[in-house]
């Protein structure tokens, strides 16, 4: 049978058991602090999301009042004209083998007033013949009207203005004849059409790079043994082949005419910035994102720099079709379903991802509105941009289901973002944030394209604040039961000899055994696990 434990073993059991007790309440509060650090880290940013970033209406140009697809498969573009007037007499007003004159006149303005109205590009896209008939020369007649694909170089452009009262008649006052070597045939083309590349007003042309939808009207005069194809269309799509920096054309653009991208289009979003989106940014939104998605990031990565918003914001007009390394905030994602059928049957989009986020501004305040600068918008810490991405990353795999399935429309989120995004332009749309200062004031904001984002991967610093925490937190509690120890010792060491010589028989006095200690307490026995 055990003897009973004497009141120094008591208050040692009891300072050790306390001691363990001590060490596994120090041990969770450590874990604790640490979480409820990360948990603050993690809850900053959105303390800190700016009170501006709203509800964005989704930057999809499908609302557009633009010409839909009407063509069917047995109806031409001469059928589709006569309905609208331009019926065979006027296709007989054109005489072969004669350069355009007064007599070709009428039947041109006519058919350049209505091609824009009547066919939309893919309307055009899909009546196009890919070749050029062998019987074009000697059987004209049969071929008038059609509709040819025609690519080659622009090697000359001709302006033709037109008289006040043709002009009020037809509502445009110039047009241009383009020569074209076309890229396959020995025949040259003469390109009739209301609208060239603005960089082709600054200077002048030399073999630039063009692809065309052609109505063919007749054969022109002779060159080189072959007499000219005289065509009309909407507009031409420029191919620049190299940087040209009076024309605002860059490496970026370079490359993304080589897969396709017709750099024409930017010249409407120069009209179109800081506006909410317009039906002349469509065929330009769409373009850019399909061929964003097919060029490969390794050719990306040499053009893509670090993000200037301040050009961006002050100069957007010199930054169409720029790429750019953009790390920022994700905070929503909506799922844009695309219904334009000509949109997924040329560029095979269905869909799209529209993020809200927020770009980091370090130290920069951006300032905006037309009071006096001491009363101006400011941003601090972040400004709004809105990217559109054809597909997101696998670790957002359960907000895309979500989002395809319909379980949601929306998903706010709060993730850090790293992609290389083309520059489209400014945007407005409605916020309460500008609103607040300044009454029906819109919010201006960068929108830019990419294939996908990426997520960086998670770090470990996040981490370290919480440990350091952690840390200094089991250190006071140590020296806190350092002090209590030592009280205890202290209390305990009370002469033990009156009347009791027994107890001075080692090594049954716990007293000493713990003043032997006293100088540097051993804590060895706190490493064990609680009971």
């Amino acid at each position: 049978m055990d003897n009973p434990a004497s009141p120094q073993q008591c208050e040692h059991t009891r300072s050790w058991q306390h001691g363990r007790r001590l060490y596994y309440w120090r041990d969770v509060q450590k874990l604790t602090m640490a979480r409820l650090l990360l948990a603050a880290a993690s809850v900053f940013p959105w303390v800190h999301i700016p009170a501006h970033i709203p509800a964005q209406s989704r930057p999809t140009p499908n609302s557009e009042t633009s010409i839909l697809p009407l063509l069917g498969e047995s109806r031409s573009p001469r059928a589709q004209l006569a309905q609208a007037g331009i019926d065979d007499s006027h296709w007989n007003q054109f005489v072969d083998g004669n350069a355009l004159s007064e007599a070709d006149e009428e039947a041109l303005l006519k058919i350049l007033f209505r091609l824009p109205r009547l066919f939309s590009s893919y309307d055009l896209e899909r009546a196009a013949h890919q070749n050029i008939p062998a019987d074009i020369t000697e059987e004209p007649d049969s071929h008038r009207g059609k509709v040819f694909a025609l690519q080659g170089k622009a090697v000359a452009v001709e302006s033709v203005t037109l008289v006040p009262r043709l002009a009020q008649l037809f509502e445009f006052n110039q047009f241009f004849r383009v020569r074209i070597q076309h890229a396959l045939s020995p025949h040259q083309l003469v390109f009739c059409t209301r609208t060239i590349p603005r960089a082709w007003h600054l200077q002048p042309i030399r073999n630039e790079p063009v692809r065309v939808r052609g109505l063919f009207l007749k054969l022109g005069e002779t060159v080189a043994g072959r007499p000219q194809l005289v065509c009309a269309g909407s507009r031409l799509a420029w191919l620049p082949s190299h940087p040209n920096r009076a024309a605002g054309i860059r490496q970026e653009h370079v490359l993304l005419a080589r897969h396709g991208m017709d750099a024409g289009l930017f010249d409407a979003l120069r009209k179109t910035n800081r506006r909410r989106i317009q039906g002349a940014d469509r065929e330009c939104f769409y373009q850019l994102l399909a061929t964003a998605t097919v060029i490969p990031e390794n050719q990306l990565t040499p053009f893509a720099g670090k993000l200037n918003l301040e050009t961006i914001l002050t100069r957007p007009e010199t930054q169409h079709g720029t790429v750019h390394r953009i790390r920022a905030q994700a905070r929503r994602i909506t799922r844009v379903v695309v219904a334009d059928e000509d949109i997924i049957a040329r560029y095979g989009i269905k869909y799209y991802y529209q993020i809200d986020g927020a770009l980091p501004l370090g130290p920069t305040t951006v300032t905006t509105g037309k009071k006096q600068k001491a009363d101006r918008l400011q941003y601090t810490n972040t400004y709004p941009a809105t990217f559109c991405v054809r597909e997101l990353p696998d670790r957002l795999a359960a907000i895309d289901r979500r989002l395809s399935s319909g379980q949601s429309t929306t998903e706010n989120l709060n993730e850090s973002i790293v992609l290389n995004g083309w520059f489209f332009k400014l945007w407005a749309y409605r916020s309460r944030f500008t609103e607040e200062y300044s009454e029906n004031m819109p919010q201006v904001s960068p929108i830019f394209l990419a294939a996908q984002p990426q997520l960086p991967r998670p770090t470990s610093r996040s981490a370290i604040p919480g440990l350091i925490g952690g840390s200094l937190f089991v250190v006071a509690i140590g020296l806190i039961w350092i002090l209590t120890w030592r009280s205890s010792r202290k209390a305990t060491k009370r002469p033990q000899r009156t009347g009791n010589a027994r107890a001075q028989t080692p090594p049954a006095d716990l007293n000493q055994l713990l003043e032997d200690v006293a100088s540097q307490p051993d804590f060895s026995n706190l490493t064990e696990e609680p009971e």
